[in-house]
């Protein structure tokens, strides 16, 4: 993976829409870039399989995750584990309350 690689995120049309730019710089090419081009959807029938539209190194995930979170989102997974962590929690302080209740 490039060390180049800047991703980069915007919320648009008030949060309906996101865009995602991509681009690699070079060092050496200080006057050009790689720029990612748009992903088209092309219909194919169903028996013909799926192709990746994108490959890339882990690296590459990493940093997309990054910049969707610089622009506000968050995994879904995650925010229910936290209310889940929540509720543990109080559930932790009503049990400390019985077991030492008279006890302090």
């Amino acid at each position: 993976m490039n060390k180049g690689l800047r991703i980069h995120v915007e919320r648009r049309d008030y949060g309906n829409e996101i865009a995602i730019f991509m681009a690699d710089l070079d060092d050496r090419k200080p006057d050009k870039m790689a720029q990612a081009q748009p992903i088209v959807f092309e219909e194919v029938e169903r028996i013909s399989g799926m192709s990746p539209c994108i490959v890339q190194p882990p690296e590459f995930a990493h940093r997309m995750i990054d910049a969707l979170w610089d622009a506000g989102f968050r995994p879904s997974k995650q925010i229910e584990e936290a209310s889940q962590v929540v509720a543990i929690k109080y559930h932790l302080e009503d049990m400390r309350k019985l077991v030492f209740k008279g006890k302090q």
